[in-house]
């Protein structure tokens, strides 16, 4: 079919990874978050163990646990 494709899934989410950091989005590994500032109801920072992250956007990717993390 001419519409059907294969992929390398490792080099897609490089060529993602590469375009968000071109885009300005920061990734920030190995931190553990212990809680969210708010301000009329949005994220403003995010507060981690060792450093404290102000926020515009933020993006949540804890898989099944995504709800009750944005929950607090």
């Amino acid at each position: 079919y001419k519409i059907d494709c294969h992929l390398n899934p490792g080099l897609m989410m490089q060529a993602l990874k590469n375009h968000l950091k071109e885009a300005g989005v920061v990734f920030v590994q190995n931190e553990s978050i212990q809680s969210f500032t708010k301000s009329g109801g949005e994220v403003t920072q995010v507060v981690g163990k060792n450093h404290d992250f102000s926020v515009d956007n933020l993006f949540i990717a804890s898989g099944s646990w995504s709800q009750q993390v944005a929950e607090q």
